[in-house]
């Protein structure tokens, strides 16, 4: 596992996430997304794109998918925001590619 460098808390830090995440997107065929029991209507959004997976873990959901151009819209349709006194850069705390991982709402990048 490699950890990317990513300031994730400087001001152009969705469009840097963006462009890492369009590359890494485009060599993937399928997406994972861990979401905390409490997020359901961002879990009924994302259901829209994928289905729950039959193991989930004990603090939420985890759906999972195709990429297709349509989940790519879906997830560069969000703007980065401070919450809970930290920066997200996405609303989603862990989103797993094929060989990709962007964790901790966008903060640390990881190529697997």
């Amino acid at each position: 596992m490699e950890k990317m460098e990513f300031a994730y808390w400087e001001e152009n830090a969705l469009d840097v996430w963006k462009e890492i995440m369009k590359k890494e997107l485009a060599q993937s065929k399928r997406f994972e997304i861990q979401l905390w029991n409490d997020e359901n209507e961002l879990t009924d959004l994302l259901l829209q794109h994928g289905n729950f997976q039959e193991e989930n873990w004990e603090g939420g959901v985890i759906v999972e998918g195709d990429v297709t151009e349509d989940f790519i819209e879906f997830l560069f349709s969000f703007e980065a925001e401070e919450k809970e006194g930290e920066m997200r850069i996405t609303p989603f705390y862990d989103i797993v590619l094929d060989a990709f991982e962007s964790e901790d709402y966008g903060r640390e990048l990881k190529r697997l």
